[in-house]
């Protein structure tokens, strides 16, 4: 059985970023999100969950047989920092490793810009919108980074 067209672009997605080049070393995943939640390791890995999210999706019908649809994935960027990332004079995280984490994040949302998604050329990106630049209060409270990118791709199904 064929998977839903929004799960065979998360997964595209997936793959994609796991093929790219970035600043910082990771292994996307495809999940369903729970990164509301505190990371419970403290290792340091970075993590990157590629989410299918139908807020924001947008579907119209193209032709007789054939539907137009707008897919949002989710891009979510979390990583728990330790005390080597925390200035000890002020007890708060270091900024250059916020920084760091920003520019990952900015890299992410320019990765697919343009272009035809590679593994899957049956779905073009539309858009790149910062959902979360980071939360201050995982931040604060958790000493954890979070952002969240959303990629919108579009593509058309035979109905």
């Amino acid at each position: 059985m064929a998977d839903a067209e929004c799960v065979a672009i998360a997964k595209a997605v997936t793959a994609a970023l796991n093929a790219g080049a970035f600043s910082k070393t990771f292994t996307a995943a495809r999940s369903y999100a729970d990164w509301d939640e505190e990371l419970a390791d403290d290792d340091g890995d970075l993590h990157v969950d590629v989410v299918v999210s139908q807020t924001g999706a947008e579907d119209q019908l193209a032709t007789r047989g054939s539907a137009a649809l707008s897919t949002p994935i989710d891009i979510g960027v979390r990583k728990k920092l330790g005390t080597t990332e925390q200035d000890e004079s002020t007890g708060r995280i270091e900024t250059s490793e916020v920084d760091d984490l920003q520019k990952l994040v900015e890299e992410l949302r320019v990765f697919f810009l343009g272009s035809a998604l590679t593994g899957y050329t049956g779905a073009k990106w539309k858009s790149s919108n910062p959902r979360l630049t980071f939360n201050r209060r995982h931040l604060r409270e958790h000493r954890q980074f979070t952002a969240i990118i959303r990629v919108v791709f579009d593509s058309r199904v035979l109905i």
